[in-house]
This record gives C-alpha cells, sequence and structure tokens, in this order.
C-alpha cells in the first residue's frame, strides 16, 4: 500500500456502468446486441496513480457489440462485430471495429470451433480504446466427459 505525504490513502474510485442486453432466438436463427457506457475515474485512487499502476484521468467509452447466428444441425455458424468508441479527454483514437465470423461442431462429447478474428484496436486493462490491428484463426476443441 502507498502513502501520500500525509500518511492518507485514498483507494476510493468512481467506476460505473450501462450495460444493456438484447437475446432474440427464433427457429434456428439468434440475434443478440449489448451496449456497455463505461466511466471509470482514476483521479481518486491515489495509490495506483502515484505508483504509475493507474492513469490520472477518467476513461469514458462507449462499446457495441451483435451476434448472429444460424444452427442448422450439428453446425453452429455465427458473425460477431464489436465496435468502441472513446470519450476520455486525451486519448485521440478512432473508433475501432472487430469482426469474427466462426462455426462450430458439435461432435458427440463435445465442440470443435472455428474462428476468424480481425480487429483494429483494444480495451486496455484500464478500459479505454486503443488502436492496433491484429488478425488471428483459432481452431479448438472441448469435451465433457
Amino acid at each position: 500500500m502507498a502513502f501520500n505525504a500525509t500518511g492518507d490513502v485514498s483507494e476510493d474510485g468512481d467506476h460505473q456502468a450501462l450495460d444493456l442486453h438484447y437475446y432474440y432466438n427464433r427457429g434456428d436463427i439468434t440475434f443478440k446486441y449489448r451496449y456497455i457506457d463505461l466511466s471509470r475515474d482514476f483521479r481518486e485512487v491515489q495509490a495506483c496513480v502515484a505508483s504509475g499502476r493507474c492513469p490520472d484521468l477518467e476513461v469514458k467509452n462507449q462499446r457495441n457489440a451483435l451476434h448472429i447466428g444460424y444452427a442448422q444441425d450439428k453446425w453452429n455458424y455465427y458473425l460477431e462485430a464489436t465496435f468502441a468508441a472513446t470519450d476520455t479527454i486525451g486519448n485521440t483514437s478512432q473508433s475501432v471495429k472487430a469482426f469474427a465470423p466462426g462455426a462450430s461442431y458439435h461432435y458427440g462429447p463435445g465442440w470443435i470451433y472455428l474462428e476468424y478474428l480481425w480487429q483494429d484496436g483494444f480495451i486496455n486493462r484500464f478500459g479505454d480504446v486503443g488502436e492496433g490491428d491484429f488478425e488471428s484463426l483459432y481452431i479448438s476443441f472441448d469435451f465433457y466427459y
């Protein structure tokens, strides 16, 4: 724990979010939407800011996520898209987005997943938006016994 010159420590930050979900399923079609409005104020978290582990500012952003899925026998096909924009003072990042088309197959005791991810940004550990290019192909499986 870090202390300031008077010996007092403040670890009281202000963190709040609005998180709305919408889910629709009809037959083989699934639709999901999520909206997040985030505000995290680190200015009062003195020990964290003093140590350089936290930014000395208020982080603000909005995020939107969309999932469209289609099920056919043992297969599931989907497209997921996310968008994020920052309102943090001093953050010059543009709106960022990510797209992830994929499929999964139920082979009996588990699932096989195939997904491609492309994104031009990220959400950092403080909850703010940053820019950066990333692409990846994921192939994974799981099983239950």
